[in-house]
């Protein structure tokens, strides 16, 4: 009985002192964010979401984000057929970016100019949870 009950605890605590991945999720966001921002001391978390799997890190390509806004505002049909045909290269060539996961953080720190703002950023996380690979600002 005594080594049933020690068994049990054993292996409860192993299984207890892991991390979920969506605790590392949150420590990567919360490390970028004190690397990143412009007070680091300032930082407050607020909220987090939920942490979502995503098929391609291409969301967090800077020059992929750029072409989506620029779609929404462009009214010329030559021009947004163009930047259609940049993203579609930009997809096709999706494996290199591979899958990960996003998650949303809703967070108070201050500005270049002391003032403490409140923001909400979508954050991009590699698979093996090493590392933020992009913010959708």
């Amino acid at each position: 009985m005594r080594f049933l009950f020690f068994s049990m605890l054993l292996i409860f605590l192993m299984t207890s002192c892991s991390k979920s991945n969506d605790q590392k999720a949150k420590e990567l966001i919360m490390t970028f964010l004190k690397e990143n921002t412009n007070d680091p001391s300032s930082y407050e978390s607020v909220e987090f979401g939920n942490l979502d799997s995503v098929k391609s890190l291409i969301l967090a390509n800077h020059e992929y984000q750029i072409l989506s806004e620029e779609l929404k505002g462009e009214t010329n049909t030559e021009l947004r057929n163009y930047i259609i045909e940049e993203m579609n290269e930009m997809l096709s060539r999706e494996d290199s970016y591979g899958s990960g996961f996003s998650m949303e953080h809703k967070y108070r720190s201050k500005n270049s100019f002391g003032a403490l703002i409140l923001n909400n950023h979508t954050f991009y996380i590699d698979s093996t949870f090493t590392r933020v690979v992009g913010v959708d600002e």
